[in-house]
């Protein structure tokens, strides 16, 4: 037989979600444990994020370990804002006395950017959002406006 292999039913309902459920038992059944090597931060992450995606439909088995990085990223910019919280940002060198910044400044910064590029993927930050909703929207917007004397309609 020639071309592509035929699909399985299961992944074709996953593909055309108006087709069929597609949250299968596996992803109901990680998405009801939390992982033991989450930090305390993270754990109230994936509690808080985790339902709004199952809900919604965008989660998946195999975002199990996106999702986890993505918390897992979250729970350690939590910790080091905090530790900047109670240490301050700006401390005196041991031996010179100048200020310097603290490493835990970076650190913010590397697991902010790391938990935000995750995000976006799982549609948790409103450009991402906005551009998934684009691609839903079928309905055209007619604008009509006067320019002049002439009258403009504009599709969008």
């Amino acid at each position: 037989m020639l071309g592509r292999p035929r699909k399985p039913r299961e992944i074709k309902q996953c593909w055309r979600p108006d087709k069929g459920d597609c949250v299968d038992m596996e992803t109901k059944e990680w998405t009801e444990q939390i992982p033991e090597d989450l930090s305390d931060l993270a754990v109230k992450e994936w509690q808080r994020v985790l339902p709004q995606l199952v809900e919604s439909g965008i989660i998946k088995n195999i975002d199990y370990s996106m999702f986890w990085a993505y918390c897992h990223e979250w729970g350690k910019y939590i910790e080091f804002e905090k530790k900047l919280i109670s240490e301050g940002r700006v401390f005196k060198a041991p031996k010179t006395g100048y200020p310097m910044v603290s490493p835990y400044v970076q650190l913010s910064d590397q697991a902010f950017k790391k938990a935000k590029e995750i995000a976006s993927n799982f549609g948790l930050t409103p450009s991402a959002r906005t551009i998934s909703l684009k691609g839903k929207s079928d309905t055209k917007k007619i604008k009509t406006f006067e320019l002049g004397s002439m009258k403009v309609t504009k599709t969008a």
